[in-house]
């Protein structure tokens, strides 16, 4: 069900955070562990409040910046840098993705709504 692929998603974030994390520690970029310490953030908003959890979209961007930082301003020394910027894009994503799903259902029912109304509209004059 739903709960058990929240779990799985749940533990493939933290496994991966947390490895990630730690390679990241052994990297010469001055924003390594600031981009460390933001994935682990955003990885325990993402376990305690899943996709809607109010801090994870401020530590996926937080770390999706560093990344960014980093690459501008050198270029990723370490592998670990790719998968730092996959997991915030991640995160990012499932922070953001509830709001564009429920405007979209919002905008499916207003648009079912208004088709139904029509068809009323058009079978109340033919009655007629």
């Amino acid at each position: 069900g739903a709960s058990s692929s929240d779990d799985a998603l749940r533990g493939f974030a933290d496994a991966h955070a947390a490895v990630t994390a730690s390679g990241l520690r052994k990297s010469r970029s001055p924003y390594a562990k600031a981009c460390a310490a933001s994935l682990l953030s955003a990885r325990d908003a993402f376990a305690s409040g899943g996709w809607a959890a109010p801090e994870l979209l401020k530590h996926a961007r937080a770390a999706r910046g560093l990344c960014a930082a980093t690459l501008e301003e050198s270029n990723w020394d370490l592998p670990c840098w790719q998968e730092a910027n996959l997991l915030a894009l991640c995160f990012e994503l499932a922070a953001v993705l509830p709001a564009h799903v429920a405007h979209a259902a919002t905008h499916s029912n207003a648009a079912a709504n208004a088709a139904a109304a029509t068809t009323t509209v058009r079978l109340s004059v033919a009655a007629a």
